[in-house]
């Protein structure tokens, strides 16, 4: 699926529970997961989403890297100055999809570089995706 078709299911609210963004340089898949993020969880109607930072949900998502934008609802697993992501990186980032959404309709989670996930951590990830 390229990005333009996963960003126009998102704006329907027709895009599967979970996409793997692959290929490109890491900048890109981060534009485009925010992209993504924006068209999911913006306030305007389907057709106007996303309204590109005129609503506050849209204003807020951005790429964690030192940016003052933060979204509760947008969360982002990273390899810190680690070799892999640890276990208990993970679960704390998996401890947020028990809770609801604090200010949108839904929740985003994004996984960036997965291959850096330690077993355990990945074991982690698909214990939580694999319970109700």
């Amino acid at each position: 699926m390229n990005p333009d078709s996963a960003i126009e299911l998102a704006r329907r609210g027709e895009l599967y529970p979970a996409v793997i963004l692959h290929g490109s340089e890491d900048g890109e898949r981060q534009r485009i997961a925010v992209d993504i993020a924006q068209a999911l969880l913006c306030e305007r109607p389907p057709e106007a989403r996303p309204c590109g930072g005129e609503c506050t949900h849209c204003r807020r998502i951005a790429w964690p890297d030192g940016e003052a934008a933060f979204h509760p609802d947008f969360s982002v697993l990273q390899r810190d100055l680690r070799t892999v992501t640890s276990v208990a990186a993970t679960k704390a980032f998996l401890r947020a999809a028990q809770v609801a959404p604090f200010e949108a309709r839904g929740q985003v989670f994004v996984i960036a570089n997965a291959e850096t996930l330690s077993g355990e951590a990945a074991n982690s990830l698909l214990k939580t995706l694999e319970e109700p």
